[in-house]
C-alpha cells in the first residue's frame, strides 16, 4: 500500500524573523544613510544664504561701477577740491563734503561744474548709512546755480546690505604733481568678500594745469 507524502514542514528557523546580526545590520547601514542625508540638508542649508550674499556683493560691484564710472568722468582731479570742483574723502562731515544735506558718512565727495546756458555746479556724494543692522551706500546728488544754494536733491542706493563694521573707503592714487589719476572703492559684503572698484578722472583738459 503507497503512502502518500505531504509538504514538507517548514523550518522553525526560517519563521523566527530576523536575526541578531540581520538586525544590526540593518540599523547600522539605516544610520548611515540617515547621517549622510542629514549633512547634506546641512550644508545646503548653510550654502544657500552664502550663494545669496554672493550674489548681493556682485550687484554691489555693478551699480557702484556704473555710477562712479559716471561721477569721476565729470569730475576734475584735484584734491582738495577747487572752484572747479574736485575729490573730497575725508570721513570727518563737513561743510565741504555734505553740500547735499544727507544722512550717513562720506565715503567721497564729487563735485564739478558745466556751463551751457548759466554755470551751474553738480555733486554727486556717497554715504554710507546704517540701517536695520546693516550697511548701506547711498548715492547723493544736487547742484546749484552759480551763486545760489544747492537744491534738487536725490539719492539712491546702490548697494544691499553690507557690513555695518565695515565701511567702505575711497583712497586716492596721485600723480606726479598731485592731482588724482586713479580712486579705489573697497567695500566688503556680507559674505565677508572685499569688493574694489577703480575708476579714474576723464574730466575734460581745459581743467587740467597747464
Amino acid at each position: 500500500m503507497s503512502e502518500s507524502v505531504g509538504p514538507a514542514p517548514a523550518d522553525p528557523q526560517r519563521d523566527g524573523g530576523f536575526t541578531l546580526v540581520e538586525l544590526l545590520l540593518t540599523m547600522l547601514i539605516s544610520g548611515v544613510l540617515i547621517a549622510s542625508l542629514a549633512t547634506a540638508i546641512s550644508v545646503a542649508i548653510q550654502t544657500t544664504p552664502t550663494s545669496e550674499r554672493r550674489i548681493d556683493d556682485a550687484r554691489s560691484t555693478r551699480s557702484l561701477s556704473t555710477y562712479l564710472a559716471q561721477d569721476t568722468t565729470s569730475t576734475p582731479p584735484f584734491a582738495p577740491e577747487q572752484g572747479e570742483g574736485g575729490f573730497n574723502v575725508s570721513t570727518v562731515d563737513g561743510p565741504e563734503n555734505n553740500d547735499c544735506g544727507a544722512e550717513g558718512t562720506n565715503i567721497v565727495h564729487l563735485q564739478w561744474t558745466e556751463t551751457v546756458v548759466e554755470r551751474k555746479t553738480y555733486v554727486a556724494n556717497y554715504r554710507f548709512v546704517i540701517e536695520d543692522g546693516a550697511g548701506r551706500v547711498r548715492r547723493v546728488t544736487c547742484s546749484a546755480p552759480d551763486g545760489e544754494p544747492y537744491s534738487a536733491t536725490s539719492s539712491i542706493f546702490l548697494t544691499p546690505r553690507l557690513d555695518p563694521g565695515a565701511a567702505p573707503v575711497a583712497s586716492l592714487t596721485l600723480d606726479a604733481v598731485g592731482n588724482v589719476e586713479s580712486m579705489s572703492f573697497t567695500l566688503t559684503g556680507q559674505s565677508g568678500e572685499t569688493v574694489l572698484v577703480e575708476v579714474a578722472s576723464r574730466n575734460p583738459s581745459e581743467f587740467f594745469p597747464t
